[in-house]
């Protein structure tokens, strides 16, 4: 071939080839732009649905990052401010309505209950990811089978209690190995978030499986840790919910994986003890008094010794989710609120020194605060009132979802619609509220010094969906915030307060990022906990 035929020939290819090239740019361009407009007519809000600001096709509304993010509670108030009390956002390919105020929560959870039951569903098309956002009670979609294990966890609960009373006992058991630890740490800096966590925990596995661990033995760690882990990874999954997309980054995948291997140690942790409770249940147990929930869940469950009549019965299938879910929602909770109270103690220390005069007037030196002095401690009560007021450990509420398309106030809202509480808002509302920002006791106080709780205090939700676990929680805080309260002073290490320093962390509940803190023993000799 002569050196002109080649020449001639590389051109007809070159052009060919541009050509070719052309042509799949052009089709590439008609691919974007034919998504593009599928995207603009398609992420519109529903007609009648409540109003709401701009939002990107699968990004969504660009200022809000995550419900489990403490940036985000001031976009939300802000827009709030500009679409009224009840707007929508957008994450990913949902629209999401936020509720503000209490009023409107009202109508939504009360008047429209049933209707605002469902939890929403992610990951439509991968059921295992979306059996694991989507278990247990607090996060299983409505349903009768749910209702009826709701029943059965609550009537175990009060049923064990009266059996064997021994919740304030092993709230005190605990109070007395923090004693001990305060102690030995007394006049040094506490890692105290960390401490009551532990302290949590134990209450919870005390509980459901009558054990616990001793805060001075290092065989409770690997469990104190795992949990520590677990719930600082939920925050960091939530845009995968509502992007799936995302979990092919690596980055967001290995936060996955992350929190999949620490939900999977846990499951394994109870897994173990459930099946070890499982061997144990015979006709020479039933005739003994259960000693924890999982007994008395697997007596009844084979044995149905508790003839009372009634409509619900255990679900073996459900026992797993179910002892998960009470320490996922039970553990960090309890140890956010306890670590507000001594927060709220420290930048408040006129209302330390009230509530510790208010102590040793009723409680003698050589006790602990028990149930039978809650009434006479109503300054105590109150101060831990405010702090879960103004602490909000639950800033978002686990979003609830529609059953069933519903309209109120002329706002269609179709089925599967994902709604948030802003607790938040409602815990700063200055038309509820007289100086919200403050932290004022009193406030839940009435003219005679009784405690008093209006509606709308509500740091664990509304509806039937709310904390099913509200009433032991206050409890465990009440008696473990008082007891320490009788023997320690809190102070900051430095003179500052803690509010003008201290940065708020998410994750499963608002609380204060990780304090340490000078804790100094009152004048009080510790004859009781040697």
């Amino acid at each position: 071939m002569s050196s002109k035929d080649r020449i001639v020939g590389s051109t007809i290819d070159i052009k060919a080839l541009y050509y070719m090239e052309l042509n799949r740019l052009f089709l590439f361009f008609i691919f974007i732009l034919t998504g593009l407009l599928y995207l603009l007519f398609n992420y519109k809000r529903p007609k009648n649905f409540p109003k709401g600001p701009w939002h990107l096709p699968f990004y969504g509304t660009t200022p809000i990052i995550s419900r489990h993010d403490p940036n985000a509670l001031v976009d939300l108030s802000r827009l709030s401010r500009t679409y009224g009390n009840v707007f929508s956002i957008s994450k990913g390919n949902r629209f999401i309505i936020v509720v503000c105020d209490f009023p409107d929560m009202k109508k939504f959870l009360v008047n429209n209950g049933l209707a605002f039951c469902g939890r929403p569903k992610y990951f439509e098309t991968d059921d295992e990811k979306q059996k694991i956002l989507t278990r247990g009670l607090s996060h299983s979609n409505y349903s009768e089978e749910w209702r009826r294990q709701k029943k059965s966890c609550s009537y175990f609960c009060a049923l064990l209690e009266r059996m064997n009373s021994t919740l304030e006992s092993d709230i005190q058991t605990e109070i007395t190995d923090l004693y001990k630890t305060l102690a030995i740490k007394k006049d040094s800096t506490v890692p105290i978030r960390k401490l009551f966590m532990k302290t949590s925990t134990n209450l919870l596995l005390k509980t459901l499986y009558n054990e616990r661990f001793p805060l001075t033995d290092t065989s409770g760690e690997q469990i104190y840790y795992m949990l520590y882990d677990l719930f600082e990874k939920i925050s960091e999954v939530d845009s995968i919910k509502y992007n799936p997309l995302l979990y092919y980054h690596p980055n967001y995948k290995g936060k996955w994986k992350e929190y999949e291997r620490c939900l999977k140690l846990l499951r394994h942790f109870l897994e173990q003890r459930n099946i070890e409770h499982k061997t144990t249940v015979s006709d020479f147990a039933y005739k003994q008094k259960p000693k924890d929930f999982v007994q008395t869940y697997f007596q009844d469950l084979f044995f149905p010794i508790f003839n009372t009549p009634r409509s619900f019965k255990p679900n073996e299938d459900w026992l797993d989710d179910i002892v998960e879910d009470l320490i996922i929602s039970g553990v960090e909770p309890i140890s956010s609120a306890l670590s507000w109270c001594i927060y709220y103690m420290i930048d408040n220390p006129s209302v330390q020194l009230k509530v510790q005069e208010e102590l040793d007037s009723i409680i003698p030196e050589e006790k602990l605060p028990s149930l039978k002095d809650r009434h006479k401690l109503p300054f105590t009560e109150a101060s831990v009132l405010e702090s879960l007021r103004l602490g909000c450990i639950y800033p978002i509420a686990i979003p609830h979802a529609t059953l069933s398309r519903v309209t109120i106030d002329g706002r269609s809202i179709k089925r599967g619609t994902e709604v948030w509480l802003n607790l938040f808002a409602t815990s700063r509302d200055p038309k509820l509220w007289e100086e919200p920002e403050e932290f004022v006791p009193e406030r839940f106080l009435n003219d005679v010094r009784r405690v008093t709780i209006p509606e709308y205090w509500v740091p664990f939700g509304i509806g039937e969906r709310s904390c099913a676990w509200q009433q032991t929680s206050l409890v465990q805080i009440f008696l473990i915030f008082a007891s320490i309260m009788k023997k320690f002073s809190f102070h900051t290490i430095n003179a500052s307060p803690l509010s003008s320093c201290h940065p708020i962390q998410g994750g499963l509940t608002r609380k204060p990022a990780d304090f340490q803190i000078s804790v100094s023993a009152r004048d009080h000799i510790f004859k009781d906990i040697e």
